[in-house]
């Protein structure tokens, strides 16, 4: 599938392509992923980019030099335990986009499925895949829900945004938080 945007015309002359997969988008779009995608893919048009967007899934070959950007949301337990089974199919090809320093965004089980492994609600464990070294664990009768604000030092910026999370996530030595939660 390939997202296409009703204000953007065919025959506009773009500066440059950025071909964009959307890990799953067909089984992980839970919390308005695809607002996200058209986010991205309206802010790079503005910016002179022609985008493509393509769902890369189950059963799926995901070329990592064809992609500039990928895009991973989150879902439920249930199809993040699907997705489970066939990301490692990707893991090489993934693990090197990373590694080529090409931009990944990943949310919620996107980007806990990108670690190590993450505990479910019902205490099951799924694996990651490994390629960065970050774990989730489960937490009883304490989730994460409402505005959120956090401020990242490094570049002095602050962002809002919206939490609906259990899950905690624990970083690894080689990893940094993209800031400090102010609120939320």
């Amino acid at each position: 599938m390939t997202y296409t945007s009703l204000k953007s015309p065919e025959n506009r002359d773009y500066t440059y392509d950025l071909n964009v997969a959307h890990l799953y988008g067909n089984l992980l779009n839970t919390y308005g992923d695809n607002g996200n995608v058209l986010m991205i893919k309206y802010v790079g048009e503005k910016l002179g980019a022609k985008m493509t967007f393509d769902i890369v899934s189950v059963g799926d070959y995901f070329d990592k030099d064809y992609y500039d950007m990928v895009f991973f949301g989150g879902g439920q337990d249930y199809e993040q335990s699907i997705v489970a089974k066939d990301l490692p199919s990707k893991r090489d090809a993934i693990g090197q986009f990373i590694q080529d320093n090409k931009v990944l965004l990943a949310i919620c089980g996107g980007f806990q499925l990108l670690g190590q492994y993450y505990i479910q609600a019902n205490g099951v464990r799924i694996d990651g895949i490994g390629v960065m070294g970050h774990y989730t664990l489960n937490q009883e009768n304490n989730r994460y829900i409402g505005d959120i604000k956090i401020h990242n030092e490094e570049f002095n910026e602050t962002y809002y945004g919206f939490e609906n999370h259990q899950g905690r996530t624990f970083l690894s030595d080689d990893e940094k938080p993209l800031g400090k939660v102010v609120y939320g």
